[in-house]
């Protein structure tokens, strides 16, 4: 099976897994939200992750993140529960690749995941930036990355 569609196959659980780990962490603004709204971005943002896996290209994510950074960034998020709702997609991830994948696939899997998180999370902390000191938006293009 190819690792775009192991990834798809986990998509519920990786939400489930995620809103669980936000829960337990506490964010003011995600608990405001409720867990229907942060099922469905967390949701949205997997999607995202999981369409740069299976196309090889950045450009999904760095959309999404710039539109979850001037979207949060307007509601009052502070960058730290953004962030920490990423990480904690993230290590769901990172989990399911560690238990499942097989050894001689371990590097590539894990490369992408860092490479596409990695990427969503400068993004965010970029537009983050911006939009505080009232510069244009930095794009960061990774698709070499997702190439190599």
């Amino acid at each position: 099976m190819e690792l775009s569609e192991l990834f798809r196959s986990w998509e519920d659980d990786l939400v489930n897994e995620a809103v669980t780990e936000l829960r337990h962490a506490r964010l003011k603004h995600y608990i405001d939200d409720g867990e229907e709204v942060t099922r469905e971005r967390v949701g949205k943002f997997i999607d995202r992750a999981l369409e740069c896996f299976s196309t090889r290209r950045a450009q999904p994510m760095v959309e999404h993140a710039e539109h979850i950074a001037r979207e949060r960034y307007a509601a009052g998020y502070d960058l730290f529960e953004v962030q920490t709702a990423i990480n904690v997609i993230e290590e769901a991830l990172w989990k399911r690749i560690l238990s499942s994948v097989e050894p001689d696939e371990l590097a590539h899997a894990l490369g992408m995941v860092n490479a596409i998180f990695g990427m969503s999370k400068d993004v965010l902390a970029r537009t983050y930036v911006s939009l505080t000191t009232n510069r244009e938006t930095p794009r960061k293009e990774l698709e070499e990355i997702l190439d190599g």
